[in-house]
């Protein structure tokens, strides 16, 4: 039998149950996030050897009476790991422990965290006031405390802008604002990024404010939820742009997007500004061709976005349309 707090306590027993005792090896897993030589065995309160290193697994072999209690000492420290393929963004641990800081819930409801549509995020915090770490990666953990009383509960010191957080495991965060992966920038840097940022969030906010309906194109839930149909199409990820997108190679895809019926309407695409080849499509609003693309090395390294009005007669008194990209004979939507 196991018992365990853990993680609330970095320890666990296992007790033995036996009609008669019994000789055999009981072999316990070391975790790897542990330390070299950090566990510690004990049967019945005595030190056992725990020579296993962490990955590999700790023997313990002796006649067993029933009653016996072998337990493992399992100390957490904190240590962090960077987000794969960058060494810009780092992720604080506590043993296996994924520490994410919070970030409160101001201005959000309920229903904004259970939907039966995906969408985007609401009332998105500012970016300035997203934590950014400040210290080299090698001082990270000499400026987060344990906060007294709170086993799994900690605080930075010194450590962020544009203010120290309280950091706690990822799975105890229910509907609320968070933070895992910190970007690394000194406070130089941090100053400069956040009048940039001021510069962006004004525009996103006017762009905002004018959206009707927003589809994240190779996405599999909003486009469900906007009745994708295809032929000779595909999603998959860009890895350079960081994000899904959608092509038919010689074909078409379609999505139902929600119109202002009483309002003159623009339809803004988002292309990858190095994508090049035979990209040249039409873009029809309820089978009536509003545009035709081209989309060969726009701008390197980029996204571009292009905004095509759509004449009014095509969403006069509508509450939805069907949006259609038709690549041209041979050529990629």
């Amino acid at each position: 039998t196991q018992a365990t707090a853990f993680p609330d306590e970095p320890r666990t027993a296992l007790k033995m149950k036996l009609a008669a005792p019994a000789k055999f090896t009981v072999a316990l897993r070391v975790p790897g996030w542990l330390e070299p030589g950090a566990l510690r065995l004990a049967v019945n309160g005595e030190a056992v050897a725990a020579s296993a290193g962490p990955g590999a697994f700790a023997e313990v072999t002796r006649e067993w009476k029933d009653g016996d209690a072998l337990t493992a000492e399992l100390p957490m420290k904190l240590h962090t790991e960077m987000l794969p393929n960058t060494n810009t963004y780092v992720a604080v641990f506590y043993g296996p422990l994924l520490l994410a800081a919070k970030l409160g819930s101001e201005g959000l409801v309920e229903g904004d965290f259970h939907s039966g549509t995906s969408m985007p995020a609401k009332d998105k915090l500012p970016a300035a006031q997203i934590p950014v770490i400040v210290r080299p990666v090698s001082e990270i953990a000499e400026h987060i405390a344990q906060v007294k009383g709170e086993p799994l509960v900690f605080s930075t010191r010194d450590l962020c802008k544009p203010a120290d957080v309280t950091l706690v495991p990822i799975s105890r965060i229910y509907d609320e604002r968070y933070s895992i992966y910190f970007p690394l920038m000194t406070a130089a840097k941090w100053e400069e990024a956040k009048r940039q940022w001021a510069v962006e969030e004004q525009r996103e906010r006017e762009l905002l404010r004018r959206t009707v309906d927003e589809i994240r194109c190779g996405e599999q839930q909003p486009e469900m939820d906007h009745r994708i149909k295809s032929e000779r199409s595909k999603n998959a990820w860009n890895t350079a742009a960081g994000r899904a997108f959608r092509e038919a190679v010689n074909g078409w895809f379609s999505y139902e997007m929600t119109v202002d019926g009483q309002s003159p309407m623009t339809l803004s695409c988002t292309y990858w500004g190095s994508d090049k080849g035979p990209r040249e499509f039409d873009i029809l609003v309820d089978r009536t061709v509003v545009a035709t693309q081209a989309v060969d090395e726009l701008k390197l390294g980029e996204f571009v976005e292009v905004a095509y009005p759509i004449p009014e007669s095509l969403t006069r008194g509508k509450d939805e349309v069907t949006v259609t990209f038709q690549a041209k004979k041979n050529k990629i939507a």
